[in-house]
């Protein structure tokens, strides 16, 4: 197996069979035979792909159409019926959580048995068993049996056991609404961190959107096969063709193909009609990030100058159009949104030009962003050219253990109380 892959498999297959008791009469009724029939269904077969390092895969595909079976099949969970995989690195299964769990044991004796099953010694279960906790956010429950957690904190322990093995390869299934909203923007972070780090990511998720941001590319499964294997934005295409029934891949028109737009900024999925909206009396034609150098990059030091250029082209003159941006975390949360309405008001612009948009100290701290460009009406009613999400950028530099996604530039003091007790 080639160095740089994390996971290969050929020709894997997933064989059940399925039981059944009953008959069909003449009439319809059900009829007990006395026997048991079994039914051959393959649930996945033919299956070849590649996984590179530091790669973030996205799976997806009708219900039913085997894409967990699929994640157990690679995390060895099921076996295979035929085929072969391989497999290089220690992997992080985030399916099923919970699964082993024993319910009369307490939350700190779980994670060395979940562990345990995990393949980890209990060396290292002990050097990250605090770090476990600690994340999970469970110090005052730890003790306690399991059996006396609510489904809440039961899935939150889980994850954190999981989550906190630094693992090569991580494997996703429908996991971004673990817990309440806070915990689940620190589970976001957490697998963004894989990402960082250049873990292998393979994410179930039927949240488009999610695909559409994290992952490089797409498989897309239907009644067992690869149907698709390829860039984001022609799966997800043909997802959505599936989920209207029409089985063919999707044809792309050559002028929308032409009119695509080009970017030097890193973009989410481009030409993914479901990021872009409008009525296209003014388009926007290119979108890139500027330092201070007017240099085009994608990567900022925090407390920098941060430029954003959008140049547009109009199909008629237009009064009073105005335009806008907006600052978003991987986890869809909103920074900041400014418009030129009241700072930059425009009378009229001509058939092209562009729009600058200049932060002089970029506050954000270190991570992933992303970022929408558009240009609507005066009334803001009305869009010309919505890309919502559809590039971003990355922030480094500033103190890792920091939480959060601004700078405030606070400063710490600390006085000595010099005065003696007693």
């Amino acid at each position: 197996m080639d160095n740089t892959l994390s996971i290969k498999t050929e020709n894997l297959g997933i064989r059940f069979f399925l039981k059944h008791e009953y008959q069909k009469g003449k009439k319809g009724l059900k009829i007990f035979q006395g026997k048991i029939k079994k039914e051959e269904f393959w649930v996945l077969r033919n299956i070849n792909f590649e996984a590179n390092k530091g790669e973030v895969l996205g799976i997806i595909g009708l219900n039913g159409s085997g894409k967990t079976t699929l994640l157990k099949s690679l995390a060895r969970i099921l076996p295979l019926t035929e085929g072969k995989l391989w497999v290089n690195g220690k992997i992080a299964p985030l399916i099923e959580l919970g699964a082993g769990f024993n319910p009369e044991l307490t939350g700190g004796e779980n994670i060395f048995l979940s562990g345990t099953l995990l393949g980890l010694t209990n060396e290292t279960i002990r050097k990250n068993y605090f770090k476990i906790v600690d994340f999970s956010g469970l110090e005052k429950f730890i003790n306690i049996p399991l059996k006396n957690y609510s489904s809440g904190m039961f899935i939150r322990l889980a994850f954190s056991i999981v989550a906190n093995l630094e693992p090569d390869i991580v494997l996703i299934d429908e996991l971004f609404a673990v817990g309440d909203e806070p915990f689940q923007q620190k589970s976001f972070e957490k697998i963004l961190k894989f990402k960082e780090k250049g873990s292998t990511l393979l994410i179930v998720s039927h949240d488009l959107n999610t695909i559409a941001r994290l992952c490089n590319n797409v498989i897309v499964l239907d009644e067992g096969k690869i149907q698709f294997n390829g860039e984001s934005y022609q799966g997800i295409n043909h997802y959505k063709n599936l989920l209207k029934g029409i089985k063919t891949l999707p044809e792309e028109d050559e002028e929308k193909t032409d009119a695509k737009i080009q970017t030097t900024a890193e973009t989410t999925p481009k030409g993914a009609d479901y990021l872009r909206w409008g009525s296209g009396e003014i388009k926007i034609t290119n979108v890139t990030f500027l330092n201070k150098n007017l240099k085009v990059t994608n990567t900022f030091t925090g407390g920098e100058v941060f430029i954003a250029r959008i140049d547009y082209v109009a199909s008629e003159e237009i009064k009073n159009p105005v335009f806008g941006v907006a600052f978003y975390t991987p986890f869809g949360l909103l920074v900041s949104g400014p418009n030129t309405k009241l700072s930059l008001p425009i009378e009229k612009i001509p058939k092209s030009g562009s729009v600058f948009y200049k932060v002089k100290n970029l506050s954000l701290k270190r991570g992933e962003y992303f970022f929408s460009a558009a240009v609507y009406d005066f009334t803001l009613k009305k869009p010309y050219d919505h890309l919502e999400r559809k590039f971003k950028f990355f922030v480094k530099g500033g103190d890792p253990s920091d939480f959060g996604y601004i700078d405030l530039k606070g400063l710490w003091t600390h006085k000595k109380n010099d005065r003696k007790i007693g």
